[in-house]
């Protein structure tokens, strides 16, 4: 296994402050280590709760018991998917598994900081970074102002892993609703209703946002008539 890199206690002249400096220098790595394999642990139960649930419930869930949104959830969930069965979890520290388990980070790069780790280096977040850059990884950033996570792809279609971002903050916003309806009146609900179901034509094309003014239109008459 590679040395790890050490630094030099002699430097440090008071023999208590040398003495604390070494001894806490040990118990962090314990809790950096512990830290990560919890990571991946929570990761774990989250994944449980949320294959029993559907998802509104699993996200109103995650806000009452411990105030998180689905993107925070996401980052756990994706840890133990991806450093679930690792056998060198020790070596990372949680930045970097969070780091590495996002959406579309390329298997190289994953693959890459596990053999890193098994020779013995603690891969931080600063060098997961690296390896991320190294091998072109370009991580979703979210628009400003508009809480949808996408990236900008011009006049190409949008890629799988955008689609489901854009699914996952619908899925939020879903949830958070589910908390506010007995908080909205009956005007409110019909008005957002309104307001999603146009939404929803509009995603579904001009012929079917036609279709629908059609019908409306139709059924209108026939009201106005009987």
């Amino acid at each position: 296994m590679m040395a790890r890199k050490s630094f030099n206690y002699d430097l440090v002249k008071d023999g208590a402050a040398r003495r604390k400096a070494q001894a806490h220098a040990k118990d962090i790595r314990v809790l950096l280590e512990r830290t990560a394999e919890a990571v991946v642990s929570i990761g774990h139960k989250l994944r449980e709760v949320r294959d029993s649930m559907t998802p509104a419930m699993f996200r109103a869930w995650l806000e009452a018991e411990f105030k998180w949104t689905w993107s925070v959830a996401i980052n756990y969930m994706q840890a133990a998917k991806v450093f679930g069965d690792v056998d060198c979890l020790k070596q990372f520290q949680p930045s970097a598994v969070v780091s590495l388990s996002r959406k579309n980070v390329p298997e190289t790069a994953i693959r890459q900081a596990l053999a890193q780790a098994r020779k013995g280096e603690v891969v931080t977040y600063r060098v997961a970074k690296k390896l991320l850059d190294d091998h072109g990884y370009k991580p979703i950033r979210k628009d400003a102002g508009t809480g949808v996570t996408c990236n900008v792809h011009g006049d190409k279609l949008l890629s799988a892993a955008d689609v489901g971002a854009l699914q996952r903050s619908l899925d939020t916003l879903s949830a958070e609703l589910n908390g506010l309806l007995a908080r909205l009146s009956h005007d409110d609900r019909e008005a957002l209703a309104d307001r999603f179901f146009r939404l929803a034509m509009e995603l579904k094309g001009p012929s079917q946002m036609a279709a629908t003014n059609k019908r409306t239109k139709r059924r209108e008459l026939e009201a106005a008539v009987n």
